[in-house]
């Protein structure tokens, strides 16, 4: 019998791409699917003036460069000696992904890099799967998009899965005011949105009553301490400025941004209910009816953005409202760091 190398897996995310094989825990190689390209603008005959931006291979949970993830592959095949035509892979798309998304993976994991077998599947499936259940649902808070995907027996029901396009990256632009970034930063770079996650993982949290947070935000009042009186002799120096930066108390985008998740309205958004909401719709959809109980005490949270403090209890005191008085809401729904890497485990 022919010696196969361990089966690679490669998750696409719309934040990072990571790569693996199945006997690692952790993913072996961690990208960004964002590259950096020059625009040039001519502000008169002799001065052409070029910035960068940056665009993103992911949009939506939907590859539209497939030339920069195919970039990305090339770059873990030598690194770490991949020889696809003896390895297996499984890579991972959204569930936003049409049959021409698949089609074309398929095309560049066969007929360019040569893989033996290629099993292309929805990553928040394998979340699911890694949580050890066999029946539940699984809600992915992902970069660019929500997913909900009901799972009953190990089999995945993608005719009642639903997605809408929110996640962490719609929270990060709302507190783009709040995090200090240099002026001529590109808001979609790397750099920018690792700071923007940054801030967000510390000082982000979801409100329990959201009407009530902003009744205690407005009517709180601010105690700032008053400036030193040698401060006044240094007004836009970088010590007066880190010390006003210090003195500034959070405000209520802290809270009030993650709220997008519950009330996409709040952004302008055209989506018309929150996560509670969406993932009622998606257990009502399922048949038997029978199976309802089951999915609502087998709820798993799985994405970065899932590590949002105070997330998980609110998503599940909201559910607890729809789901049929029989059912019992898991409180302990996986969440938090290990999350991220459950496709590995």
């Amino acid at each position: 019998m022919e010696d196969f190398l361990t089966t690679v897996i490669v998750d696409v995310g719309g934040h990072e791409v990571r790569f693996g094989t199945s006997d690692s825990e952790i993913p072996l190689l961690i990208c960004s699917p964002c590259i950096e390209k020059k625009l040039y603008s001519i502000k008169n005959k002799s001065l052409v003036e070029e910035s960068p931006w940056y665009e993103n291979a992911v949009e939506n949970g939907i590859i539209k460069n497939w030339s920069i993830i195919e970039d990305l592959m090339k770059h873990f095949i030598n690194t770490f000696n991949i020889d696809p035509s003896k390895s297996s892979i499984i890579f991972t798309q959204s569930l936003a992904s049409t049959e021409k998304d698949k089609d074309k993976a398929m095309d560049m994991l066969f007929d360019k890099f040569c893989f033996h077998s290629v099993c292309i599947t929805s990553d928040a499936y394998l979340s699911f799967i890694a949580s050890g259940k066999s029946t539940g649902c699984i809600v992915q808070l992902g970069h660019s998009i929500t997913q909900f995907l009901p799972i009953i027996d190990d089999k995945p029901r993608i005719s009642e899965a639903k997605w809408f396009n929110i996640g962490g990256s719609d929270i990060s632009k709302l507190l783009i005011d709040e995090v200090e970034l240099p002026y001529d930063l590109d808001r979609a770079s790397p750099f920018a949105q690792q700071k923007l996650n940054n801030f967000k993982e510390k000082n982000c949290f979801v409100a329990s009553d959201y009407r009530a947070e902003i009744e205690k935000h407005a009517s709180e009042e601010e105690i700032r301490p008053e400036s030193p009186q040698y401060l006044k002799y240094l007004k836009d120096s970088p010590i007066a400025r880190m010390y006003q930066r210090l003195q500034k108390p959070l405000s209520k985008a802290i809270f009030e941004a993650p709220e997008i998740l519950f009330e996409p309205s709040i952004a302008g958004k055209k989506e018309d209910y929150g996560i509670a909401e969406q993932l009622y719709e998606m257990i009502g959809s399922v048949k038997p009816m029978g199976y309802h109980g089951l999915l609502y005490s087998n709820i798993v949270l799985s994405g970065g953005t899932a590590k949002l403090k105070g997330l998980k209890e609110r998503f599940a005191a909201e559910i607890d409202g729809y789901s049929p008085k029989l059912s019992k809401i898991n409180k302990d729904m996986f969440q938090l760091q290990q999350m991220k890497n459950l496709k590995f485990l």
